[in-house]
C-alpha cells in the first residue's frame, strides 16, 4: 500500500471510529433517558453492560490521537526526507538534515508502538468484556 494510500485508509479509520464512538454516545443518552423516566420496567444488568461497551469504545480516543501523531510525523519525516534529498542533489548534503531525518523515524517508529499498545490494550479489554 503506497504511503498515499495508506494516510486516506487511516484517515477513513479515524472517521469511522469517530462515528462509532458518536453512536455508542447516542445509545448510552438514550438508555439513560429510558432509565430515569421507567425504572420499573429498567434492566440494571443491562444498562451496566452498556455503560462498559461505551467505555470501552472511548478507549479509543488515545487509538484516534496516537494515529493523528503518527500521521503528523509520517507527513513531517517525507518532508525532510525530501528536504534532505534536495539539498544533496544541489551540493553535499548537510549532517544535521539527515540527522534530523533519523530522529524523526525514531519518532515515527515509537508512534507505530504507541498504536500498536493502544490496539493491545483494547484487545485485553475486549477479551474481559467478553468473558
Amino acid at each position: 500500500m503506497s504511503c498515499d494510500a495508506e494516510t486516506f485508509h487511516m484517515i477513513q479509520k479515524v472517521f469511522q471510529l469517530q462515528e462509532e464512538r458518536e453512536h455508542s454516545l447516542k445509545i448510552f443518552e438514550e438508555a439513560y433517558k429510558i432509565y430515569m423516566t421507567n425504572t420499573t420496567n429498567f434492566n440494571p444488568t443491562k444498562f451496566r453492560q452498556l455503560v462498559t461497551d461505551v467505555t470501552k469504545d472511548f478507549k479509543l480516543k488515545q487509538l484516534q490521537e496516537e494515529e493523528e501523531n503518527r500521521l503528523q510525523l509520517s507527513a513531517k519525516l517525507q518532508m525532510a526526507k525530501q528536504e534532505a534529498n534536495d539539498y544533496n542533489q544541489n551540493d553535499d548534503s548537510p549532517q544535521n538534515l539527515w540527522n534530523k531525518v533519523a530522529h524523526l523515524k525514531e519518532l515515527y517508529n515509537n508512534s507505530i508502538q504507541s498504536v500498536n499498545d493502544c490496539m493491545e490494550k483494547l484487545r485485553i479489554e475486549t477479551d474481559k468484556i467478553s468473558y
